[in-house]
């Protein structure tokens, strides 16, 4: 998601250019084991600004909600309206779930639920937003990982 300008410029599929990325600067290998840098994985890359400091926290009943301040006006991309998309990634499960659309900017916040089975797990939480008109995303940003219960 939100890779197309990047793919774009470098001529490359968006999928390509996330990977590019992702290899280049979330991947470490020391000693032949590799480990991914949850700070340094984007899952998108784009130009709108996104929401400001958002976090995440676990919920009950295999949920997470997450936070952000609303930063609407700040810059010219950053509208009232856009959406807010998490993902929320489980590595040891190689699994992940993706909201969509049930949030936008000035919301604040978003509960959203995880497979039961997940609990235990160290579940990594991304943010990123897109415009109504889908043609323009933020880069994501980490918001932080719980264990989930």
């Amino acid at each position: 998601v939100g890779w197309r300008w990047v793919a774009a410029l470098r001529s490359i599929t968006p999928r390509n250019a996330g990977m590019a990325y992702n290899i280049r600067h979330a991947i470490t290998v020391s000693g032949g084991v590799a480990s991914l840098n949850f700070d340094n994985f984007l899952v998108s890359s784009g130009r709108q600004l996104n929401v400001q400091s958002p976090s995440v926290a676990v919920g009950t009943n295999h949920s997470a909600t997450v936070t952000w301040t609303d930063n609407s006006g700040f810059d010219p991309t950053a509208i009232s309206s856009d959406v807010v998309i998490v993902v929320l990634l489980n590595t040891a499960k190689d699994a992940g779930v993706v909201n969509l659309t049930s949030a936008s900017r000035e919301d604040g916040t978003l509960s959203m639920n995880y497979p039961a089975s997940w609990a235990g797990s160290t579940v990594h939480a991304y943010v990123f937003t897109r415009d109504l008109e889908n043609t323009m995303v933020s880069t994501s940003t980490h918001a932080g990982s719980f264990s989930a219960s």
